[in-house]
């Protein structure tokens, strides 16, 4: 039965028809391949990754071909010390791939988020590129122990995004576009998200055509909008109403900018649920804030100070960010998912576990943009 099993990992492996594979051509095989795959690695250190990696393909494709991996002399803790051994020499690549194995619990150890944690960083500071966009993720999120740190999260990915890695280009886009963290710049979001949508990354176009949707930076452009959304493969190219709503939403908005002195928005905000922090967070719980406009208003850079009471009496000034809001009616989000797009949500960490339970809050100070308008929303009466 082993071997069986066995054959048929090998047989989905290779997708080849015309493949015996039979126990003992399926170790032959194997044997094969990373013979020529060590020696190579021996005679040529840059191909010490890929011996690794194939080590790990193969000890991941199943308990028979793990088994057979382990008889060969590669049981997953010797792919891992390997690895580790080689890793010392700095090579960048190497200590990459010991963080991922630790942190996809290749070999159970008690603290995989440490270690991988430890030699991301050490291949970040290398110069490998999805280590760096890995420890900006960290830095910038919170993550692992860390201490959220928005100067140093946007300095790695500046790093990656400098060598080409997508994700860290999207990721500097997303920042740039939420401007929760930083300023809203929709130029260098823009910049950012056609420079990874060039490079096939769904996460990307979709971004591009949300802009194009809603007259970000570009000017809408439904059916440019219609065509990302397909390269992105969302359910957005499917709905055969988006073209039109996306027309209606861009006539609604011109109409807002032309009458914003008259036809103003009124903005609702509460306090919805309290999130307990995930594990290495750093902070105790997480607020969720909600606001929502009562129709199409551009609403961006929006910043909403609170002073939070708690059952105690005691007292902490918070200031919560939302991104950009407001803008059409499609009622999905830019993947795709239903979504109610005249509302939006943030979620606030808090530090001090006395905090997670707020008895009450008062708004002292909104400011943002209201159709293209900086507005103080308090004063204007807006904000309820």
């Amino acid at each position: 039965m082993q071997d069986d099993v066995l054959a048929k990992e090998l047989a989905d492996k290779t997708s080849k028809a015309d493949i015996d594979t039979d126990a003992q051509t399926v170790t032959r095989l194997i044997a094969d391949e990373i013979d020529t795959a060590k020696q190579a690695a021996e005679s040529d250190i840059t191909q010490r990754s890929r011996f690794i990696e194939t080590l790990r393909q193969y000890a991941g494709g199943g308990s028979a071909m793990a088994a057979l991996i382990t008889r060969l002399g590669y049981s997953k803790a010797d792919i891992l010390h390997l690895a580790e051994l080689w890793a010392q020499e700095r090579d960048p690549e190497l200590n990459f791939i010991v963080g991922s194995l630790y942190d996809s619990g290749f070999v159970e150890v008690d603290d995989k988020e440490a270690r991988s944690l430890q030699w991301f960083r050490k291949a970040a500071e290398l110069g490998q590129a999805d280590a760096q966009n890995i420890l900006g993720y960290f830095y910038l999120n919170g993550k692992r122990g860390i201490k959220r740190d928005l100067q140093k999260g946007v300095q790695w990915y500046e790093l990656a995004a400098a060598q080409g890695n997508a994700d860290a280009l999207i990721n500097l886009g997303e920042i740039y576009y939420s401007g929760t963290q930083v300023p809203l710049d929709y130029a260098r979001a823009f910049e950012f998200f056609e420079r990874a949508a060039k490079m096939g990354k769904s996460r990307a176009l979709n971004y591009l055509a949300w802009m194009y949707t809603n007259g970000q930076f570009v000017d809408t452009d439904c059916r440019k909008a219609a065509e990302l959304f397909a390269q992105g493969r969302t359910s957005f190219a499917d709905d055969p109403h988006f073209q039109v709503t996306c027309e209606k939403d861009r006539q609604a908005r011109a109409e807002a900018v032309a009458m914003r002195e008259k036809n103003l928005p009124k903005l609702t905000f509460n306090r919805d649920r309290v999130f307990g922090a995930s594990q290495g967070s750093g902070y105790a719980c997480e607020l969720e804030f909600v606001v929502k406009t009562d129709r199409i208003s551009s609403i961006e850079n929006l910043r909403v100070s609170l002073a939070l009471k708690n059952k105690a009496g005691a007292m902490s000034q918070q200031v919560i960010a939302f991104e950009p809001f407001g803008l059409n009616t499609q009622n999905r989000n830019l993947q795709g998912y239903k979504s109610d797009t005249l509302r939006e949500s943030t979620l606030q960490p808090v530090y001090q576990p006395e905090f997670c339970d707020v008895d009450s809050y008062s708004v002292t100070a909104v400011t943002g943009m209201v159709n293209g308008e900086e507005m103080d929303m308090l004063k204007a009466g807006i904000f309820l």
